[in-house]
């Protein structure tokens, strides 16, 4: 069996990456990120490599499972190293300026070895946000780094050290989801909003001050172009978004809105309408909420092109799904050279989508 590397489409024909046609030499994709010059990064297990649509080369790091770019295009890469002795790789941040690689290695800084970086980001003063992981269930840790120092957020900042989302705002502001509610960082100080009540004690839409209410953990999170700040709950009954003063909740049964499934991925497309997907994917334009495939695909992965096109990467032998707004169009194996996981979508500055594909062909 072999994995099925990446592919990309123009909205005319596809193309298919992998190591045999290709200068990548592992299939295993997990990431692509596109830079200001259409360069696109694709990090695998084997290493990392840039194609400028020409020339493929190889950069030399390893294990790279997440990368974003700076407001100055200097990419910055989760990279890992499995010296002898080890069973997981022990990773630290990488930095590329476009001329030299230069590695970070935090983890002599800290009181663990480094298992994994999740959900890197980074904030508007150039800040570096990554949650770390030190290989035991749970043991997450939330770290930021300035370029001199690195500063590691223990009580006295969030609420919870599961991180499952990370979000910056207009205002800079660092939002936080977590396994029991939502935290913000203003670069001063942290407020956290604890989720500590049950859905039988929310009224249909209601309308709270202070936010102390709530369903399970939070899932994800985003800002939408209004900078007002949403949130899905794992236990798939409710949507919460923040104005900047009041948490206004959306509940399934009360409200017919969203679909009954956790929300893996919060999407704002080019009108501000929010996407909210998981087992199928619900809409909602500030009035009215909209289902679409219910039960009909599982969303592993979402974005939106240059046209407001929305795609959606999914799981379960699906493929990827396109909406325009008013047509569904589904690739498949069929009609692609697409299989069946689809983990990353992503589209680059001439709109052509990338896709990354973890499914193992015989």
């Amino acid at each position: 069996m072999k994995y099925m590397g990446a592919s990309s489409f123009d909205g005319a024909a596809w193309k298919s990456y992998t190591k045999d046609n290709s200068g990548l030499k592992d299939n295993v994709v997990f990431t692509i990120t596109v830079d200001a010059n259409n360069t696109k990064w694709f990090g695998t297990q084997l290493g990392l490599y840039s194609f400028d649509g020409q020339t493929w080369t190889e950069h030399p790091i390893r294990y790279v499972k997440d990368m974003t770019l700076d407001g100055k295009g200097v990419l910055w890469a989760a990279a890992g190293e499995m010296p002898a002795g080890v069973t997981l790789p022990i990773y630290s941040l990488s930095s590329y300026d476009g001329k030299s690689w230069t590695g970070y290695p935090l983890d002599a800084k800290l009181a663990f070895p480094i298992r994994a970086y999740t959900k890197i980001r980074v904030d508007a003063d150039g800040t570096i946000w990554f949650v770390t992981d030190d290989g035991s269930f749970g043991a997450y840790s939330l770290h930021s780094y300035d370029g001199s120092t690195v500063k590691t957020y223990h009580t006295e900042g969030p609420l919870s050290y599961s991180f499952r989302g990370i979000a910056v705002d207009g205002g800079n502001r660092k939002w936080f989801a977590t396994g029991y509610g939502v935290s913000v960082y203003d670069g001063m100080s942290w407020k956290n909003h604890l989720f500590t009540l049950t859905k039988d004690d929310i009224s249909p839409s209601a309308n709270l001050q202070n936010m102390n209410l709530g369903v399970n953990s939070i899932e994800e999170i985003a800002v939408d172009r209004d900078n007002t700040v949403w949130v899905s709950m794992l236990g798939g009954n409710n949507v919460a978004s923040f104005d900047g003063t009041v948490w206004k909740f959306y509940n399934h049964a009360r409200d017919a809105a969203f679909l009954p499934m956790p929300a893996w991925n919060i999407l704002v497309d080019r009108n501000n309408m929010k996407w909210f997907v998981g087992a199928g994917a619900s809409s909602f334009d500030g009035k009215t909420w909209t289902y679409y495939k219910r039960g009909q695909m599982s969303v592993w992965s979402a974005a939106v092109d240059n046209n407001n096109v929305k795609w959606f990467g999914t799981q379960n032998n699906d493929g990827v799904w396109s909406f325009d707004g008013t047509t569904w169009t589904h690739y498949t194996k069929d009609n692609s050279p697409l299989s069946a996981m689809v983990i990353f979508v992503t589209v680059d500055r001439k709109n052509v989508k990338w896709f990354t594909d973890l499914t193992k062909n015989n």
